[in-house]
């Protein structure tokens, strides 16, 4: 039986084995969740830098677009 440092009883210590699994296991999961937050990261600064232009565009057009149209 094992027990951890307050009392409890806690589960059998990990092998080398195990250990090693898991460090190789982060190594690579690591890269890829920080490569899923800055590519999401990267589309929303996209989204946010799209909706400016096109509101820059649509600001320019409305103050040129009455010059271009034939006046009735």
């Amino acid at each position: 039986m094992w027990a951890d440092r307050t009392g409890p009883v806690a589960g059998v210590p990990l092998t080398g084995d195990v250990i090693t699994a898991r460090v190789i296991a982060a190594a690579m999961l690591a890269p890829a969740g920080l490569a899923l937050v800055l590519l999401g990261l990267a589309r929303a600064v996209r989204w946010l830098l799209d909706r400016k232009r096109l509101a820059d565009w649509e600001a320019a057009w409305t103050s040129t677009g009455p010059q271009w149209t034939p006046r009735g």
